[in-house]
């Protein structure tokens, strides 16, 4: 197969890559586009690898990978990548004999583990109907895995057979923010700003449906950025609109109402400082 890789030019205007850090584009484009990737969207590759070709912290690489998988953008474990999306985005036609024959070759020889477990199960699932394509059957997997597990098992009980450990807390969550400094400093600080945006429509919102990812980004594209949306979100949670809230917020922005405020347009919050009437000053971004 070609020793190439393709960057679709609507990349820059999609609405999750657009609200990412310079440092989180790099990477998202290093994990298609590296050497060891394939066009399977599975590979292994080390940390320290991605960290020496990137010039990334290995402490960051670790944070954005996960939120990456989060977003089901890519999912990284024990030295595997996964790109669910890789396949369709690097190849013209996937029914060609030859890229079927490269995808089968990858899972073939691919390190076993839960990812290729998910990867042959996406293709199957996903791909292989949208495209009217054979399905993956790979006999030897599952008893593969099995064997991995067994012998992970009985490495870990000892000689004595116990494989008991001691129980390990898991990390607390912060908590949430009560102040609009708090979420502003949260948000300006945050490597997945919608994520943080979506978190705070849901605190200050709770009765309403929690907006999807692009339609926050369109949100914050069209008031001036995800520190201004943040800002409207606060300033009209204490009289919500009726209807849909970030339709109304970006009404507002534009100089007009999309819907009917539940009270006055009176604001007296506490913790709340009014933001600059410039909106690119704020996190400096102006769209």
């Amino acid at each position: 197969m070609p020793d190439y890789r393709q960057i679709h030019t609507e990349i820059w205007s999609d609405p999750w890559f657009e609200l990412l850090d310079p440092s989180d584009k790099l990477l998202f484009i290093y994990l298609f586009s590296n050497k060891r990737s394939t066009l399977a969207g599975i590979y292994d590759i080390s940390l320290r690898q991605i960290a020496f070709d990137t010039g990334l912290d290995q402490a960051y690489i670790i944070d954005a990978l996960d939120r990456f998988g989060q977003e089901n953008k890519a999912h990284y474990d024990d030295g595997t990548i996964w790109i669910p999306k890789m396949m369709e985005r690097n190849t013209l036609n996937l029914r060609s004999p030859k890229v079927q024959a490269n995808i089968r070759t990858t899972f073939l020889t691919a390190s076993v583990g839960t990812l290729l477990t998910k990867a042959i199960s996406y293709y199957n699932r996903i791909i292989c109907p949208k495209y009217g394509i054979d399905t993956v059957s790979i006999p030897y997997l599952q008893n593969k895995t099995k064997q991995n597990t067994t012998q992970q098992y009985t490495e870990s009980a000892g000689a004595d057979g116990d494989s008991s450990e001691p129980d390990t807390p898991e990390p607390e969550e912060p908590p949430e923010p009560t102040t609009f400094q708090e979420w502003e400093t949260r948000i300006r600080d945050s490597h997945n700003r919608p994520a943080e945006l979506r978190a705070m429509f849901t605190v200050l919102y709770p009765n309403r449906d929690p907006p999807d990812f692009g339609y926050i980004g369109r949100a914050a594209r069209t008031v001036g950025g995800a520190g201004r949306l943040a800002d409207l979100l606060w300033q009209h949670s204490t009289r919500p609109p009726t209807g849909d809230v970030l339709a109304y917020l970006m009404g507002v922005a534009k100089g007009g109402n999309h819907g009917t405020r539940q009270g006055d347009n009176s604001i007296n919050i506490q913790g709340y400082t009014p933001k600059a009437a410039d909106p690119a000053e704020f996190y400096g971004e102006g769209g």
